[in-house]
């Protein structure tokens, strides 16, 4: 096929040659044209053997008009999903409503702009594209549906594919000091189901972000592979209109849809879809069918969209004509949204019980967060509050349900897959602060102690439910960096500050900043690769990058930034005692625990080191010292039994790979016994344990 077999028609359809004339001139380079100064004559050439593939009309024409034409298009099987475009003076825009009702893509306003007709023009031919290529696949599909032979899994995985669900933002910056939480939850009833969700910039940048949800009726393979056309229509219409509003886009997809012919009347979906500007916090939402969304300001829960309220319309691929109309909210900071499909609503039905109405939602939504008001936590977190509603849900109803991204999951007894999609409007602005001038390694390591001790006591709700990150988890982390700021940011001086910054929200969000020259961040050397395993520096970076679930350097390098994630929340958390004493102490070095202790014991070619503790930054001088006081020039082996090591840091780790290059430069080997299940794994994780024989206690 050349290109000229592949070139698209357009008919122009205007009483005023002078427009056509236009027109051609604007298109003709692209595009074949066709024209005509009527209607009859339009309808001529659109059912003749040689269609056009998009039809420009003219409204006000003498004998019939455009509007005519348009419903005559419409009612023939032979031109009713051809793509027409209105065009219309200005002072007609008022009628554009009736235009879209009775199927119109697009209008063209006169006078014409050269570039807004260019770029409608090819939206309008790329979408035709696109159609005629769903289409071409439709026998195909239509027979893999009813043979249920497509493997369900690669299904999902093209699923993800289209809506990059590997790349789902979990923060998204909004303006100087607020940003956008974005968390999912997940539990098919079979192997996977109709719900789908996406959350993605506009096609015009980081401006505006859209969200959506969608219920496609089935659970089975077939349903998967509707919920794709779904979404690759709804992907496409977002990049080819990216001015288009929530209403505008929905209504295009509904129309996609029906004039596919792939989905079927059976096949219809519920879904909200909506879009946040960033810089207003304006939030524009279409509800298609679904239940309506929670909104939790303050103490306060409410539906979008209310009874009677703009927003609410028809499931998509009912009926083609339809116009969708959007509702409007300002968010403000602080304010949490719960979307959510059927399937939660309508849990107790599996058990013969009545289906959860929206006032007992709003009931239970508001005794959780009154339960965190009463308990002194203040506004409860949107992730926190999405999981404990599910639980309070299934509780009621005698399911189980757990979330696909849970160890144990995903689990779902009901009869319908459940599905529910939270935001949070979080300001950025630092829960508290910490400035430190530190005057040694010791007075730093107590220092990032009482931190330690003070961040766990501060979010027990994470930490004390499982959801937070571990102990050992933060202290590795904050003490790797505060190392490295201490001593390759402010090169140990005194006079240089380290400030410690620390969120708390759906996140715990950590921030050390230095006031050093700043360093490459990329530029560090994988210490797993084999030519790096034995050299004793080079694994700080690589740690905080293994055990946060996002990093971020800055400024050079002088400020870290380091979120871990909440995970599952079940149950009402509680606060421990003695939070402000171990917050507000003045003298950390007074509370931290006793420093770490080695016991050496020497018999024959073995000598044997017994450590308590943890093997930070002074533990590693320790243990330095003491293998030079024992005569190490005879020994074959030395041991180290970890039993009692509660954390070891990646200069404890550097020294005990000195003592390994030193004894195998002598014949000998070293051996770790006991190690701690996190100790062990993280001796995996840097692939020590193919030159260390280490084991578990």
């Amino acid at each position: 096929m050349t290109a000229d077999d592949d070139r698209q028609t357009i008919l122009i359809v205007d009483d005023v040659p002078a427009n056509i004339r236009i027109l051609n001139q604007l298109l003709k380079g692209a595009y074949d044209i066709r024209a005509a100064t009527g209607g009859a004559e339009a309808l001529d050439i659109a059912t003749g053997p040689d269609p056009p593939d998009l039809i420009l009309l003219d409204i006000v024409m003498p004998d019939m008009d455009g509007y005519e034409v348009c419903r005559r298009l419409k009612a023939d099987d032979r031109t009713r999903n051809m793509p027409l475009v209105f065009i219309t003076s200005r002072n007609e825009a008022s009628e554009e409503t009736r235009g879209f009702e009775m199927g119109a893509m697009d209008y063209i306003t006169k006078p014409f702009s050269p570039d807004i007709v260019r770029v409608r023009v090819k939206t309008q031919m790329d979408l035709k594209r696109y159609r005629d290529h769903l289409r071409g696949a439709n026998a195909l599909l239509r027979s893999e549906l009813k043979k249920q032979e497509i493997n369900i899994d690669l299904a999902k995985k093209i699923l993800d594919l289209v809506n990059q669900s590997a790349a789902l933002p979990r923060h998204i910056p909004l303006s100087k000091d607020l940003s956008l939480f974005v968390e999912i939850l997940s539990a098919p009833c079979h192997a996977e189901g109709g719900d789908h969700c996406f959350v993605r910039p506009a096609a015009t940048g980081g401006g505006k972000t859209l969200i959506s949800i969608k219920d496609q009726s089935g659970h089975e393979v077939g349903c998967v592979l509707r919920s794709i056309i779904s979404d690759l229509s709804h992907n496409r219409i977002i990049d080819g209109g990216p001015d288009l509003s929530a209403g505008a886009i929905m209504t295009r997809l509904n129309a996609d849809i029906c004039r596919s012919g792939l989905l079927g009347p059976e096949n219809f979906f519920t879904a909200i879809a909506a879009e946040i500007d960033h810089s207003s916090l304006t939030f524009r939402y279409v509800s298609a069918g679904h239940p309506p969304m929670l909104l939790i300001r303050g103490d306060a829960v409410r539906e979008l969209p209310a009874s009677g309220e703009p927003g609410a319309n028809m499931p998509v691929g009912v009926a083609e004509i339809i116009a969708y109309r959007e509702g409007v909210c300002r968010l403000r900071p602080g304010d949490r949204l719960i979307l959510y499909t059927d399937g939660l609503t309508e849990m107790p039905i599996g058990k013969g019980r009545r289906m959860i109405g929206a006032a007992a939602l709003r009931s239970l939504t508001r005794e959780i967060v009154a339960a965190e008001r009463s308990a002194g936590r203040g506004a409860v977190a949107a992730s926190v509050l999405m999981h404990r509603l599910l639980a309070g849900v299934a509780d009621f109803s005698d399911e189980t349900v757990i979330p696909a991204d849970a160890p144990d999951g995903p689990r779902n007894t009901s009869e319908d897959d459940v599905t529910l999609l939270c935001l949070e409007v979080e300001k950025t602005s630092p829960s508290a602060e910490t400035v430190w001038r530190v005057r040694d390694s010791e007075d730093l390591d107590a220092r990032i102690d009482a931190l330690c001790r003070c961040i766990l006591s501060e979010m027990p709700e994470m930490s004390d439910q499982g959801c937070g990150p571990p102990e050992h988890v933060i202290r590795t982390v904050l003490s790797e960096a505060a190392v490295n700021a201490w001593r390759h940011g402010n090169r140990e001086d005194p006079d240089k500050t380290i400030t410690v910054r620390r969120r708390y929200g759906n996140d715990l969000h950590l921030a050390v900043i230095d006031q050093g020259e700043g360093f490459d961040c990329d530029g560090i050397p994988d210490p797993t690769r084999a030519e790096n395993l034995t050299k004793p520096t080079g694994r700080g970076v690589f740690l905080i990058r293994h055990l946060a679930d996002a990093v971020a350097w800055t400024d050079g390098g002088r400020h870290m930034a380091v979120t871990f994630y909440r995970r599952r929340p079940m149950g009402a958390p509680k606060r421990g005692p003695g939070v402000r004493a171990v917050c507000n102490s003045t003298h950390p070095s007074t509370e931290r625990k006793k420093a770490m202790e080695i016991t050496v014991t020497r018999q024959g070619e073995q000598a044997r080191f017994e450590i308590a503790g943890r093997i930070d930054e002074n533990g590693a001088e320790a243990l330095k010292q003491r293998f030079r006081e024992i005569n190490a020039d005879d020994l074959k082996e030395v041991v180290f039994d970890f039993r009692n090591v509660v954390h070891i840091g990646s200069a404890g780790i550097g020294k005990l790979l000195l003592f390994y290059k030193d004894l195998a430069l002598k014949d000998g080997g070293l051996r770790i016994e006991n190690a701690s299940q996190t100790v062990y794994e993280l001796f995996k994780v840097l692939k020590l344990d193919t030159i260390i024989d280490i084991s578990r206690a």
